[in-house]
């Protein structure tokens, strides 16, 4: 976690950059391992284990905060932040204790929904968001930069998040676009 901070930071601050996306598992791994020890304390655990265990989610999402802040310092006002989770997380008497042996068993421990949280010029503030979906964050990060969204992709724009509201444009897919990874230049874009 760390190390990453450190090679987003350092990109944030030595570089050029027009769109960066950093993905932080440090919470994910954090709450596999711990979330059974947060508190309310669960009868089958020990004393002892809650004693030593309970503060890990929480120190873990003050040292996550403590990096997202200084991503946050480096990124200026006409920058466009998205904060989001795929998921969350069992916290209460629903926690599973024991995993089953079966495949993908910890995403027992999800919760279905997670957080999205966004800020920046053309975003509405103060502002609840519902019924947006893990699938409709490309379409929506592709609107706002004004490009077109393929209408092979799963998701919608989420046009409730902008303050002025754009009808989106679309293409058949980004598959048919020339180049390496349906590349665009800014010239193809005016």
């Amino acid at each position: 976690a760390v190390s990453l901070h450190n090679a987003s930071t350092y990109l944030q601050r030595k570089t050029s950059w027009d769109f960066m996306a950093i993905y932080h598992d440090f919470i994910d791994h954090f709450c596999h391992a711990f979330m059974k020890f947060h508190p309310p304390k669960l009868p089958s655990i020990s004393q002892a284990n809650f004693d030593t265990y309970k503060d890990c989610v929480v120190s873990a999402y003050r040292f996550q905060d403590m990096m997202l802040g200084r991503t946050l310092e480096l990124a200026d006002a006409n920058t466009t932040v998205i904060v989001m989770s795929d998921h969350g997380f069992e916290s209460g008497d629903k926690r599973i204790l024991k995993m089953p042996k079966v495949n993908a068993a910890p995403a027992l421990e999800h919760r279905q929904f997670g957080i999205f949280v966004a800020k920046g010029p053309n975003i509405k503030k103060n502002e609840k968001v519902f019924g947006l979906g893990l699938i409709d964050i490309a379409p929506t990060v592709l609107h706002h930069y004004g490009l077109p969204i393929g209408r092979d992709m799963d998701g919608k724009v989420a046009l409730d998040i902008f303050e002025k509201q754009i009808t989106p444009k679309y293409i058949d897919s980004w598959e048919n676009v020339e180049g390496d990874f349906g590349e665009v230049t800014k010239e193809n874009l005016e």
